[in-house]
């Protein structure tokens, strides 16, 4: 509490209940150190009432005991605390954590722990406890703590056996416990059973996570997707907190395919080693002194003066002991001892040698050296080896994540016109904004993203996080939250059949040169023309590194992971160079850095781990830039470090020779497109769009991306592409849609989505052309029905809509208005319904189309009315169609398409009203009338042509006042989605039929609720 700043007092008063308490909080500038501390006196000086104060105090005292007991949870936020000692100490049970390894995996639902575990379970020769599956299997007699138990007892045992045989510990990789803080309490009370070691956190977009628990439907997915996942971000959420305050948890982008998530969690279980040999007198000082100080969590220290043989036997031995801690650093204190150490050494990559004068050769390795064991050695080593600790994302793939996604979106849209990157701002600010929205109340000041944003957002987004200062900035000024991390745009991969929601724009002042967005791919071009001059082609071709980089022991994957080690050392040095040094990434580092930071509060709480301060992100800052006077100390370290990196890269090309050919055979071209997609490939990375151009510019280099991107670098005269207005590829879920006449007349040419139906295309010719008789369509002579998508026609494959018009019949003579209104308390036949001739306002791909009442369909989202955004639309439940006696009703016109029987309540100045009150009662014609049931409690709906003067008229569960009385329409037949709706208990009535309404029935009179 005591880091937290005005802003984070001001949201925690938010969640507590005293909203009306932040503006005189901000206006006093009161943050988290003057909270912590306030009396009773100082509040009545500041007017707030005396028992309003008090409970205000309590919320301050049981925030305090709750801090102490669970860890300050400023890990997501602004703030710079210092971290208390870990929650869980792994030394509880040193031995029993030598010989089992305990991996959480945990997410939302959907997120694929269950595949994963099994993955690595299997991969790694270990055992992977499920306890959802346990439990569906033993129903309720099981016990989540028992089955815990019995499983990690067991899997030390195992240990015992395989430690025995002298193999590694045994890998436990658990699913699903803890959920809540007291299951994670619960385990840390246990004082001699394992602990968990690491904690791999899967995260997506929830609209990603619901469409994969609908394909898979499991026997627990028949509870409504949003109160499980409603339930993980109450009570899950602050469990993933608590550990990752302990600097245990690792992230993994779960939007990949399976085998991107597996890649991405074996790398965090990898385990690094820093060397400290030299002069005993001199590294075991400073070692014994800097591990007297405190190590962080997850790094250790081996003294290998204890372990006794030949180079062979201590590396077998040291090796033995990295397996033992996955995804952990390891000091190795006074190794390597000879020249012959060194040559033995193999399998784990040395991050960093401390050489204590040793005297050794450490050519190819990235070292320290010192001279002394002085305070000032001491002190560097210590911010050394903090400095090398684990990071929270697994940069290599979320560098080729990266990459992927910009290719996916690039294509799709003119990403090098600055007017179409301003034009990206509203959406992208409303995106946000929306986001934030969807997590209000919820416990974490981190807002992890509900939506896939649209292409649009996605590109403004990139390029924002991109220059971190404006975009903390804006975080912290404008949504109060930090969001992220980045996820795939709607468009890329496994997100293309999401639905694409239109998310409300918020104008204002531009965030960003127009210009930003051209920029933008800077990086990658560097980054892949510099593998090209390595000799790694076709590495250097952006399809190929993301095709292979997950593929365990590809050339794609070994690639990934050198220039992930370089990456950690390269932020190794510019925590040494310091925030005034001009040190900046190399060209293969850049676009790296720029993954990392898309995951933007992760990425600071790395940077305050490693450095205890944010490493700012400063576009086009290049290491390798000239400049025109002496170098500091950063960039003479930065060049070394470059120099070391590519003497590597080219290492790996003259090693991997084979791999790289065999890489040139690999399928990682579209073959629907083919020579096509070498263009669209490159126009994603060299601004303008021309695709004749960037056809001849491609036949120049034999097809070779590398090789082309290079020479932009080199020739950037000779590579400067034409503007073209058009997009590289249009958007696959855009379909070009032409309509014409059999005289060949063309009435329609327009771009729409795959799921637009054939009734919508009838109605824009209607709005549009003023089509009068009826139409009918045809698709090589076959006749498509209204409810037929373009999306399941030859339509996506070019052909033409013909359409025909059939005469209508001549209008039968419109109805004869009656005089006389049927009174409230008539004996005649009375069902309050909506007509055939109302007209909805129904959300349909993104977009609000007006729907008649025969077209409407059960599950199709309406306009309730509601002045608030969330309640904007829901979803129809039930559609009761309701037979007429004679089929004649009286009815009322109140707007054009709001035609309602009488009776049939509608809102009027705020009040409810009969319609007969409003308009002329007229007798009319009505085989059928209909009566509408709505998803949850939001139970109106808007009707009318016009949307502006369209009238909100009451459906199924709504309660209009005494005039209208607890009636047989102020109940519902299918509850909402709560476990525990005090409404639900009283106002859902299933057996109800309101397609057969008896007088019997209107005369019952229900209970309130």
């Amino acid at each position: 509490m005591a880091s937290w700043d005005v802003s984070a007092v001001g949201r925690w008063l938010e969640t507590a209940g005293f909203e009306d308490l932040v503006s005189r909080f901000e206006n006093e500038q009161i943050d988290g150190e003057v909270l912590h501390r306030l009396t009773l006196e100082e509040l009545q000086l500041l007017k707030i009432p005396l028992g309003r104060g008090k409970k205000l105090l309590d919320a301050v005292t049981e925030l305090k005991a709750h801090q102490r007991m669970s860890q300050p949870r400023s890990t997501w936020s602004a703030g710079d605390a210092k971290r208390l000692p870990p929650l869980i100490s792994p030394s509880s049970d040193m031995a029993s954590a030598c010989l089992c390894q305990v991996i959480l995996l945990m997410g939302p639902p959907g997120t694929g722990k269950s595949t994963l575990g099994n993955r690595l379970a299997e991969k790694m020769g270990g055992e992977h406890f499920d306890l959802g599956e346990h439990l569906r299997s033993e129903g309720k007699s099981g016990q989540p703590q028992t089955m815990l138990l019995n499983f990690l007892g067991a899997a030390v045992e195992k240990g015992k056996k395989r430690a025995a045989l002298g193999l590694g510990p045994h890998m436990a990789f658990i699913n699903g416990f803890p959920r809540m803080m007291d299951g994670f309490e619960f385990w840390e009370e246990l004082e001699k059973v394992v602990k968990p070691s690491l904690v791999l956190v899967l995260e997506a977009p929830d609209d990603v996570l619901k469409a994969r628990v609908i394909d898979r439907a499991r026997p627990d997915d028949q509870k409504s997707f949003e109160e499980r996942l409603t339930f993980y971000r109450r009570q899950t959420d602050p469990v993933i907190t608590a550990f990752h305050d302990t600097g245990r948890t690792r992230f993994i982008d779960a939007t990949g395919s399976i085998e991107f998530v597996e890649a991405s969690a074996i790398f965090h279980l990898q385990t690094a080693v820093l060397f400290a040999c030299g002069q005993p007198e001199i590294y075991g000082k400073v070692c014994d002194e800097v591990v007297d100080l405190g190590l962080p969590y997850q790094v250790t220290c081996l003294d290998v003066a204890e372990v006794l043989g030949d180079s062979q036997v201590v590396v077998d031995k040291i090796l033995s002991v990295v397996r033992e801690r996955p995804g952990s650093v390891i000091l190795l204190k006074g190794f390597p001892r000879t020249q012959e150490d060194l040559k033995a050494w193999r399998l784990v990559e040395v991050l960093m040698v401390l050489d204590f004068d040793s005297k050794m050769d450490f050519s190819g390795y990235f070292t320290r050296g010192f001279k002394d064991a002085g305070p000032a050695t001491r002190n560097t080593v210590s911010q050394l080896i903090r400095s090398c600790q684990p990071l929270h994302v697994a940069v290599p793939f979320a560098a080729t994540g990266l990459l992927r996604n910009w290719m996916d979106a690039a294509r799709y849209i003119q990403w090098w016109d600055p007017s179409k990157f301003e034009s990206f701002q509203p959406q992208y600010a409303g995106y946000l904004k929306d986001q934030v929205a969807k997590h209000k109340g919820m416990p974490s000041l981190y807002v992890r993203p509900s939506d896939s944003p649209p292409l649009d957002a996605w590109l403004f987004w990139l390029t924002h996080l991109l220059h971190a200062g404006s975009y903390e900035t804006y975080c912290d000024k404008v949504l109060h939250r930090m969001v992220g991390p980045l996820p795939p745009p709607v468009s890329s991969g496994l997100t293309k059949t999401l639905e694409r929601k239109k998310f409300a724009a918020v104008t204002g002042k531009m965030l960003l040169d127009s210009d930003a967005l051209a920029s933008a791919p800077l990086a990658f071009v560097d980054g892949l023309a510099s593998l090209h001059n390595a000799g790694l082609f076709p590495m250097s071709d952006p399809r190929a590194l993301c095709f292979g980089s997950s593929e365990p022991g590809s050339i794609a994957n070994e690639l990934m992971l050198l220039l992930a080690l370089y990456y950690r050392r390269f932020l190794i040095v510019m925590g040494e160079a310091g925030e005034h040094s001009k040190a900046g990434p190399s060209a293969e580092m850049d676009w790296i850095w720029h993954a990392h930071t898309t995951h933007p509060a992760v990425y600071a709480d790395d940077c305050r781990r490693l450095f205890g301060h944010v490493i700012p992100h400063i576009p086009c800052k290049r290491s390798d830039a000239p400049v025109g006077e002496e170098k500091d100390e950063g960039q003479v370290a930065m060049g070394q470090l470059n120099k070391l990196m590519r003497s590597k890269l080219q290492a790996l090309a003259t090693k991997e020779k084979a791999k790289l050919e065999k890489a040139t055979l690999w399928p990682f071209r579209d073959s629907k497109l083919g020579a096509e997609d070498d263009i669209i490939t490159l126009g994603c990375f060299i601004p303008g769009g021309d695709r004749e151009w960037l056809s001849g510019k491609i036949r120049s280099v034999d097809a070779s991306i590398g090789e082309a991107l290079s020479r932009s670098l080199k020739e950037p005269l000779a590579w400067e592409c034409p503007l073209s207005t058009a997009a590289l590829q249009r958007d696959p879920d855009l379909v070009e849609v032409i309509v014409r006449l059999l005289s060949g007349e063309t009435l329609l040419e327009k771009v729409m989505t795959r799921d637009t139906k054939i009734a919508e295309i009838e109605r824009l010719l209607r709005s549009t052309g003023g089509e009068r008789e009826d139409l009918k369509f045809f698709v090589d002579g076959a006749q498509l029905a209204s409810t037929d998508t373009i999306g399941e026609t030859d339509v996506v494959n070019g052909a033409v809509i013909n359409m025909v018009r059939v005469k209508k019949p001549k209008p039968k003579p419109k109805p004869v208005a009656v005089v006389r209104a049927v009174s409230s308390d008539s004996d005649d036949w009375r069902c309050t319904c909506f007509t055939n001739a109302c007209i909805f306002h129904v959300l349909k791909s993104g977009r609000q189309v007006s729907t008649k009442m025969q077209d409407l369909q059960e599950g199709d989202l309406v306009h309730t009315g509601s002045t608030e955004l969330e309640n904007r639309f829901r979803r129809v439940t039930r559609i009761w169609r309701c037979p007429v006696p004679k089929h004649k009703a009286f009815t009322v016109e109140l707007r054009p398409g709001c035609r309602l029987t009488t009776g049939h309540p509608v809102q009027v100045a705020g009040h409810w009203r009969r319609p007969e009150s409003c308009g002329k009662v007229e007798e009319t014609q009505e085989p059928f009338v209909y009566t509408l049931e709505l998803e949850g409690h939001v139970d109106t709906v808007l009707v009318g042509r016009d949307e502006k003067k369209a009238m909100m008229c009451a459906a199924l569960g709504v309660y209009c006042g005494e005039s209208f009385g607890w009636n047989l329409f102020t109940r519902k037949t299918r509850p909402c989605d709560s476990l525990s709706c005090k409404k639900c208990e009283v106002a859902v009535v299933p057996s109800l039929n309101f397609a057969t309404v008896t007088p019997d029935m209107l005369e019952v009179k229900y209970a309130p609720y």
